[in-house]
């Protein structure tokens, strides 16, 4: 592994002057001129003094240290002030998630500057109920992106900048010149301060992203707003046409060959990157030999390369409707790295033999060349699976039927570990060859979807036990918040939903409750709330155990084009036999491994936000022609003014308490549920009729009302 591609942070004078910095402040809430705080410090001399500046700027931005006229003292605790992290709605609604652990409702006419994801301090708090506190944004201590995106309008001179999304609320000034070329609809993704005067932020343009009216602009903007590249650069392009577009000769050395044998990738129908393929045979032995090989990208994509380097900087390939962003250049993804059928491609090959018991009786682990005999799809499998006959399957036919009989000795060896099976609703487009979206359907890989998961998952486990004294980036999951469950299940009890009580909640409890709900839509919703209240699962050089999965050891090796963890892992195996493993190599690779955690798990969330927004701004531009149209839907989630709801074709949307005009409704903790003065009650998971209101493709928002004349709530079974 090139240490010399490792960006180490940290730099152990400023943690000591930091450190130093919280001492000087402990119990002391008095205000402190950088002067006095120099003095105190004893420090001297141009770097110790930036390098002070740096460490008063960062305890600020953490919330430790409040700054005002000049001065610094400890953040007060008891004068009217509270620091967090904004979360600001579709609607342009903040929530300031406070460090002590209480939410502060800020309305879009008092975010003062604020955007999504920023550190602010927050005055003017006040408690209007027990669980409901309001106040206004004081002043934004840090950004976190920091990213607007404008549409200009008009042309040169006379061009101005307006928000492309109309509920962001926020005036910033740019260098007039930086907009002389722009045209009238372009838009810009434009960086914005965090210091304002009088309510005008700076910003500079750091790409102009399009026009308004140009066929991909969409994607384009939501890669541009959470700050992902959709482009490479010079230097991965350039590095990229010198890659092989074949296997070669010398690539071969010390390679096990397996183009014999019957092994075929099954995948999304769609699909271009292919870097899992599978075979399976049943021994004399009566066990079964899985070989589950994964696209060796490290052999091509190296630590040192500039594809490798962009690749620890993306981290995820993104899948946006039908755009994709790649981690990898396609030259790599779909080209010499993708596992396509007829031609030879290197692998890594975790080969298992497994008993009719599930157990695993031996494996190994080794490089190896393979020639795919198909590349399958999961639709056209599942119907094989059911009994069809598909044409060109059908010399394939015993290897599934044998690949199914593995499955299912698998997931009954899965269900007796208590596996958690995390699997949520997944909502896909309708559309047609021109990408037109004609509605929204479930994403359901169907039974050839769930056997290539169980095949993936377990070569993943014996891949991170066999190597699991490397410092890798493990997948881990925590155990749930036992008090955060039983909560949830309450809420669901109160909901109508028949939900056994025990008293420890392990997996095995889990799964007992989770089976207890039926397949009715409603019971679906609750299994989904249940589920996303769990912790999530992340990457850590730590392993401590996967809670889901019961395996002690786990992470992710099988998708290395799109996962930077998978071609991290890979790239580290490749070389850990050239070693050096001196306390520095070791302390510097621990610390590579803590930041590259972190940005992976940054990232992670990053992603299904865009690929979520994607979704919401297809399902919105669908319903902005049916305003008026009338729709059944199920309520998904109650907050403290609104509901959300899905409607029986998938589409999620939002209505206002005060949009429900057959009473005046409110939220009621105790009864978890909408509760009308009439005594009309709404609970998670209720079946209701509704009209559209509005729909916003730019704002990615559905709103829904209810009408007086109409019966509001149906029948649903719980």
């Amino acid at each position: 592994f090139n240490y010399d591609t490792i960006k180490l942070w940290g730099n152990m004078d400023m943690e000591e002057i930091v450190l130093a910095l919280k001492n000087f402040f402990e119990n002391d809430y008095k205000f402190h001129s950088f002067e006095e705080i120099k003095k105190s410090l004893k420090l001297h001399g141009e770097e110790k003094l930036n390098l002070l500046k740096c460490a008063l700027k960062v305890l600020e931005e953490e919330g430790f240290i409040f700054f005002k006229n000049g001065n610094y003292q400890q953040f007060p605790l008891n004068d009217g002030l509270a620091f967090g992290k904004i979360e600001i709605n579709k609607s342009g609604t903040g929530f300031v998630h406070t460090k002590e652990g209480y939410v502060i409702l800020i309305e879009n006419n008092l975010l003062n500057g604020a955007l999504d994801g920023d550190s602010v301090i927050v005055t003017g708090i006040v408690n209007k109920r027990k669980d409901y506190y309001a106040g206004e944004v004081f002043k934004v201590v840090k950004r976190g992106s920091g990213i607007v995106i404008f549409q200009i309008i008009g042309n040169g001179k006379e061009a101005s900048l307006v928000p492309y999304d109309t509920n962001t609320h926020i005036s910033v000034g740019v260098n007039p010149r930086e907009l002389d070329r722009l045209l009238d609809g372009d838009l810009v993704k434009i960086r914005v301060s965090s210091d304002g005067v009088d309510g005008l932020y700076h910003g500079s343009v750091e790409k102009v992203i399009g026009n308004k009216n140009d066929l991909d602009i969409d994607i384009k903007v939501i890669a541009a707003k959470y700050d992902i590249s959709y482009e490479f650069s010079e230097e991965v392009l350039n590095e990229v046409k010198c890659l092989p577009k074949e296997v070669r000769a010398e690539d071969l050395v010390d390679r096990v060959d397996l183009r014999s044998e019957n092994i075929f990738t099954i995948d999304c129908d769609q699909t271009k990157d292919r870097d899992d393929a599978v075979g399976v045979k049943l021994l004399d032995n009566g066990n079964f030999l899985l070989k589950v090989n994964i696209a060796h990208v490290s052999y091509y994509i190296k630590p040192g390369m500039k594809s490798f380097d962009e690749a620890l900087e993306r981290c995820f390939s993104h899948y946006l409707l039908f755009s994709v962003i790649n981690m990898l250049h396609p030259i790599i993804s779909n080209g010499i790295c993708s596992l396509n059928p007829n031609v030879d491609r290197l692998t890594r090959t975790m080969e298992m033999e497994i008993t009719p018991m599930g157990e695993i009786a031996d494996y190994k682990i080794y490089d190896s060349v393979i020639r795919s005999r198909k590349a399958m799809s999961y639709s056209k499998c599942n119907e094989v699976f059911a009994g069809k006959i598909v044409s060109d399957y059908e010399e394939y036919r015993f290897d599934l039927m044998n690949m199914l009989k593995l499955y299912n000795i698998l997931e009954a060896a899965r269900q007796k570990r208590n596996f958690l099976n995390f699997r949520l609703l997944e909502v896909k487009e309708k559309s047609d060859e021109y990408n037109k979206i004609h509605g929204f359907e479930k994403n359901d890989y169907g039974l050839s979807g769930s056997m290539i998961e169980v095949f993936m998952g377990i070569a993943n486990s014996i891949f991170y036990s066999h190597y699991a004294w490397l410092t890798l980036p493990f997948r881990v999951h925590e155990e749930p918040d036992i008090l955060r469950v039983q909560e949830i299940l309450e809420i669901l009890r109160k909901s109508g939903f028949k939900i056994p009580n025990y008293k420890q909640i392990d997996c095995k409890a889990l799964n007992s409750i989770i089976n207890s709900l039926g397949n009715s839509e409603a019971d679906m919703i609750a299994r989904e709330f249940l589920l996303r209240g769990m912790k999530r699962a992340k990457y850590s050089p730590e392993n401590i155990g996967h809670f889901a999965t019961q395996y002690d050891c786990y992470g992710h090796i099988t998708s290395p084009i799109r996962r930077v963890p998978d071609l991290v892992a890979n790239a580290l195996v490749d070389n850990y036999q050239s070693f050096d493993y001196s306390e520095e190599t070791v302390s510097k690779l621990q610390n590579f491994m803590e930041k590259l955690c972190e940005n992976v798990n940054k990232l992670e969330l990053v992603s299904e936000k865009m690929e979520a927004e994607a979704l919401e701004m297809a399902m919105a531009s669908y319903m902005e022609d049916k305003v008026g149209n009338e729709v059944i839907a199920y309520i998904i989630e109650i907050a403290s003014n609104s509901m959300f709801v899905r409607t029986t074709d998938y589409i999620r949307g939002r209505i206002l308490f005060s949009d429900m005009k057959d009473d005046q409704y409110h939220y009621d903790p105790i009864k978890c549920a909408v509760v009308g003065r009439n005594g009309n009650i709404y609970h998670l998971g209720d079946r209701i009729e509704l009209i559209v209101k509005s729909a916003s493709k730019i704002n990615r928002t559905i709103d829904f009302e209810t009408s007086k004349k109409k019966v509001l709530k149906l029948e649903n079974n719980k």
